[in-house]
Formats: structure tokens, sequence, C-alpha cells
């Protein structure tokens, strides 16, 4: 089974998905499945800002000219990053669709949202050059229903067939019940999978909490070990990557946060995961 509905936002605005990204996007895109029977969905988001309310200050400043310019220059800025992400794909031999979606800027991530509730799987970049990155991967994993796999921007995930190697954080809540779930693909082609619980961070993560999860993921073929790691007064972020970072490719986890008006309020762990992922990390909410 593979994710046959992949989508991948390409950013235009204020600042471009660097080239790196798109290639490192295109590696694990390859590895979902879009090299066989999948296929991506490249979405660049053509951004349109709005014209000037204030005609005093339109007159002084000529906001209005200066809109209608940048609003062209998005344009063109989307239409680039298409071909260039055509051009990638082609060379992975990805089954890949294009598409240029005009958004309304602060919008990006409602418009993602919404279209990755018909998708498999959403991908998206994280990192420094990139300033709404985080943003809107927030909006897709709270607003879509949808599992969303982040990368770093700057790193590099190499040519293989599947993710061999997987962590699952465990801390037997309903967030990372879904993210075992949705991940169980992935988890099925993996040639290692153990589960890990850190201890003395949540009350319910408690010794032996993985012992019904290789119960479960034996009912479906997947072979799964059981580590344990003590918090130690580390942030519970930092744990889990560090440990992801030693003993496998993909960390798969729970995505914890709520929403007030607009605003979420994340978990310690997604937060950081959020801030600057060391490596592709699987999240569902």
């Amino acid at each position: 089974m593979t994710y046959r509905d992949i989508l991948l936002p390409l950013f235009t605005y204020p600042d471009a998905l660097p080239e790196a990204a798109m290639r490192t996007a295109a590696s694990i895109a390859a590895r979902l499945g879009a090299a066989a029977d999948g296929e991506v969905t490249a979405m660049a988001l053509e951004v349109r800002i709005k014209p000037a309310r204030n005609r005093l200050a339109n007159l002084l400043a000529g906001i209005d000219d200066l809109v209608r310019e940048e609003n062209a220059a998005n344009v063109q800025r989307a239409l680039t990053a298409g071909l260039l992400w055509q051009e990638i794909a082609g060379e992975r031999a990805l089954n890949s669709g294009f598409v240029v979606q005009p958004t309304d800027f602060y919008f990006e991530g409602d418009v993602l949202a919404n279209a990755a509730r018909t998708r498999d799987i959403c991908l998206i970049s994280v990192g420094p050059r990139v300033e709404i990155d985080r943003s809107v991967a927030e909006a897709v994993l709270f607003g879509s229903g949808r599992p969303v796999l982040v990368f770093p921007e700057d790193g590099e995930v190499g040519d293989a067939a599947a993710f061999e190697r997987v962590v699952v954080a465990w801390d037997g809540s309903r967030a990372a019940s879904r993210a075992l779930a949705d991940a169980l693909p992935l988890l099925k082609q993996a040639t290692e999978v153990r589960i890990l619980t850190v201890l003395d961070e949540k009350a319910s993560a408690t010794a032996g909490l993985g012992g019904d999860v290789v119960r479960h993921l034996t009912r479906h073929g997947v072979k799964a070990g059981i580590d344990e790691e003590r918090v130690g007064g580390r942030p519970v972020g930092t744990v889990l990557e560090t440990y992801a970072a030693a003993n496998a490719d993909l960390l798969v986890m729970g995505g914890f946060g709520h929403s007030r008006a607009r605003e979420f309020l994340l978990g310690g762990a997604t937060r950081s995961i959020l801030n600057q992922p060391r490596g592709p990390v699987f999240l569902s909410h």
C-alpha cells in the first residue's frame, strides 16, 4: 500500500521554496509511492496582495502601482517554481502534476488545509529561509484532518524505495493513535520499527505502554521493538529528535495542539518539531 495522492505546496512569497527543499521533497515522495502507483501534486501558491484602502497613502506612495507590480511578479514566481519542480520530478521519474493556486496573502494555510482534506498526505518543508512554512504546517496539521510530513528545508534524504528505520513516538494519546494508523503503510514497508515512550513527561506515558502497540502491529504483519527513554529534564521534543536521529530515518508522532480563535496552542514536542525538524517527521492530529 502506498500514498496514492500526495500534496506538495510550493511557497513563492515572501520567500520561494529553495531548490534543495524541492529535491528533498522529491526523494520523500518517491519513498511514499510517487514513483510507483502514487502521484504528487505540486501546488504553487500565487499570492495576491489586495490594493490599499487608504486613498491618501495610495496617492502619496503609489501603493496600488506597487501592489500590481508585486502581484505580476508573484505570477512569474509561481510559474518558475512549477517548472523547476517538473524538471526535478522528471529526473526522479515521479508521477507528478502541477497546478497554480491563486491565494490571498495571509490565507495560504487555509487554502492548503482545504486542499489537503482530499489528499492522503501533505509534504511541507520547514526552515529559516521560508517565513510562512511553520504557520502553514500548523494550519494543515490541525485543519485538514490528514497527516503532514515535515522535513528540514536544508536536509538531505537519499534515494531509497522506502523509509527503512521508523520510530513511533507513543504516549497512549488519541493523537498518537491517529499517527500510528495513518503511518501504517510506511511501517509495513520498513525493515525496522521501534516504539518509543518518553517516561516522566506525561502521567499517561508509563513503562510497558508500548506492548499493546507491538501486539496491534503484529496483527498487521509489522514486527516492532520497544524502547523507553527518561526525559531527564530535557524538552520532550529534544528527546524524541535525538533518539530518532540516532536510530531512524523517520519519526512518527501525534501532533498535539488546539486552536483559540486562529492561534494554535501547541504541545511542547509539536512546537519543537515545527520550529526546526532535524529530519523527516510524520505528524497526525
